[in-house]
């Protein structure tokens, strides 16, 4: 049986999803089965998939009724659990693709250090990205928290990892929910000792602007910021201060674009007195603990507290124009 399972899930990504799935098939470490979860894809894709199930052994395409990108992604894991002897899960988005070595540097990495989790960097980009091989390859033991605090981003998505299929044994993704990778990614990081990290760049985010992160601002959005909230439960509770105050400060900012993105949208700025009494909520409650002065975080201040923030800047007019008169 493989060593390592590839979950894909597929949703209205025609055309996208061959090369994603050719980046896959073409890996320089052939060990792995590629399980395509066809989330009742209402284009070609549930075709395609079964085009590459015909011409490749490797390849296992399931078709299931929509039930979003969390319920795919379960599903592509508990098929690895009952019907795969594979040791290592790793999740490809199906309009991305990776770098022929993902799959070969990673499961090096994670063996050099004895580790259960192993991850790499990734680049968003717009167009396809031609490979230069890599060689010479060094890795680094982080603490979960040294992952999350220094590389966070990369830390906190899905994808761009190799995981133990032991991760996942007791952890699925939460269906209907946007931002599902904040819900989830951390458990299973912090559930290790120490992860191995690649500074390489092996995965290639594209940036799709029919992606759901990329569409109309929807009420779906605030399923981060109660995502965002219970990681900081989790770190206070267990005792990762430095996490903690990172995803405090990422808190403060997603409240602020969203306030932002509210206003630009038609349909649902209603949402911005209820957005704008949560950032005031975290300023007070923060505000010592992050250092927040209404000099130096002067678009949130004007956000949140937008009187106290006229008033501020009014009596700083003040005091330039009677200093300048004083000269």
């Amino acid at each position: 049986m493989p060593l390592i399972s590839v979950i894909v899930p597929v949703y209205k990504v025609e055309p996208y999803l061959k090369r994603c799935v050719d980046s896959i098939l073409a890996q320089s470490f052939a060990d792995f089965e590629l399980i395509l979860v066809d989330d009742g894809s209402p284009d070609n894709c549930g075709e395609i998939c079964d085009e590459y199930e015909k011409k490749d052994s490797r390849v296992t395409v399931i078709h299931r009724e929509n039930g979003g990108l969390s319920a795919a992604r379960n599903t592509g894991i508990d098929w690895a659990f009952s019907h795969s002897n594979s040791q290592w899960l790793s999740f490809v988005d199906s309009d991305d693709w990776v770098h022929p070595q993902y799959l070969e540097l990673l499961l090096s990495a994670a063996k050099a250090h004895n580790a259960n989790i192993s991850m790499c960097e990734h680049i968003e980009t717009a167009d396809y990205t031609e490979f230069e091989p890599v060689s010479g390859t060094a890795s680094q033991k982080l603490t979960p928290e040294e992952a999350f605090v220094n590389h966070h981003l990369s830390a906190t998505i899905a994808w761009c990892k190799l995981y133990k299929k032991s991760c996942f044994e007791a952890v699925r993704y939460p269906s209907g929910k946007l931002h599902e990778d904040e819900f989830t990614t951390y458990k299973v990081l912090f559930e290790k000792s120490h992860i191995s990290y690649l500074s390489e760049v092996l995965y290639f985010y594209y940036t799709n602007p029919q992606s759901i992160v990329r569409s109309e601002w929807s009420p779906r959005r605030l399923d981060a910021i109660t995502a965002f909230e219970e990681q900081i439960l989790f770190f206070e509770k267990n005792g990762y201060p430095k996490a903690e105050k990172t995803v405090k400060e990422i808190l403060l900012w997603y409240l602020s674009t969203q306030i932002d993105a509210v206003k630009a949208s038609a349909t649902y700025n209603s949402y911005t007195p209820e957005l704008k009494k949560k950032l005031r909520c975290c300023v007070k409650k923060y505000k010592k603990e992050l250092n927040l002065s209404i000099k130096v975080n002067s678009d949130i201040y004007k956000k949140a507290c937008p009187v106290l923030s006229k008033i501020y800047w009014f009596l700083v007019f003040l005091s330039e124009k009677l200093h300048a008169s004083r000269r």
